[in-house]
């Protein structure tokens, strides 16, 4: 049988979690394609770019249904049914559809962060809009330009609540390797991590001369769906005030608050940047940061140089 797109796994993926069970996914996959009774060459078959037909086929199915929270992501590499999960199979006994999936606030949430954030944020790219413009009216480029983007902010979103799971040490390191990555800090041994109950309100440092004369202050929050006001900037730049330094860096996984922002903007004698979760995470793939090139495209065009006159 032909591999079935990932819009014809949703059930499968469903009904593999459907005993309750917390399963790792490799766990899961392997149960998926048992369900599908794949031949070996179907299961070892890969795509034109690299990769595992197969299994990035049910990778997808089950990003689109935790994306809808059918599925939850109880700790990392796991998955889990939820109720609405249950109720989906229960209400399409037939095949859980993509239109289905598509009514829920999730996957509304995802398709509107997708084409106001991540298609907006290509440099040189134009935002492409489902509704605006039907797949075949596209050209292959703007196809290929319209699912990167699609592939970026799923990416931003894992990569988003993975840091929200982890502990807030896991975030405060990950900033400093980010901002190294990101030029701050000639070499690691310029960067220290100060978190913990005695930091004095940073969590990490970031030296930019040999002898210290240029810090840069950091202060990462591990937040929710809390906003971060204007006192949690104020208490930060009292820290700085602690530390006898000017600049410093706060970074959320969450958001700011429009006080925040205003106060960071028009403070005196301090330069503080503000980072808020979808930000960080946008710097960290540019970046290279959590993330890794799984697959690279070439798309060629006529050379006309090699075409013109001598």
């Amino acid at each position: 049988m032909a591999i079935p797109q990932f819009k014809s796994l949703f059930s499968d993926v469903l009904v593999s979690l459907s005993d309750g069970t917390v399963k790792h996914r490799r766990e899961l996959m392997s149960a998926v394609l048992d369900r599908l009774n794949l031949s070996d060459l179907e299961r070892a078959e890969t795509m034109p770019g690299g990769g595992n037909r197969a299994r990035s086929r049910v990778h997808w199915a089950l990003e689109f249904l935790c994306q809808a929270q059918a599925v939850s992501r109880p700790k990392r590499g796991f998955a889990q049914i939820s109720d609405f999960g249950r109720q989906l199979l229960a209400e399409q006994p037939g095949g859980v559809t993509l239109a289905r999936l598509r009514q829920t606030d999730g996957l509304k949430d995802w398709k509107r962060r997708s084409q106001a954030k991540a298609a907006q944020r290509e440099q040189g790219t134009p935002e492409i809009s489902e509704v605006e413009v039907e797949n075949e009216e596209r050209t292959p480029l703007e196809q290929i330009i319209s699912s990167i983007s699609e592939i970026r902010s799923s990416i931003a979103s894992q990569l988003l609540q993975r840091l929200r799971d982890e502990e807030p040490e896991f975030l405060e390191r990950t900033v400093l390797r980010l901002l190294h990555a990101m030029g701050y800090g000639s070499s690691e041994d310029d960067l220290r991590h100060l978190g913990g109950s005695n930091d004095g309100g940073v969590d990490g440092v970031i030296r930019q001369d040999k002898f210290g004369l240029d810090q840069i202050y950091i202060q990462a929050k591990r937040y929710g769906s809390q906003t971060v006001g204007r006192p949690h900037v104020q208490n930060f730049v009292g820290a700085l005030t602690g530390q006898h330094a000017t600049r410093g860096v706060f970074i959320t996984t969450s958001d700011y608050s429009k006080e925040a922002r205003e106060y960071a903007e028009t403070i005196q004698q301090y330069r503080v940047i503000l980072i808020d979760g979808e930000e960080l995470v946008r710097l960290m793939i540019e970046n290279k940061v959590g993330v890794t090139v799984s697959q690279s495209v070439e798309i060629v065009e006529i050379d006309e140089n090699f075409f013109a006159d001598e």
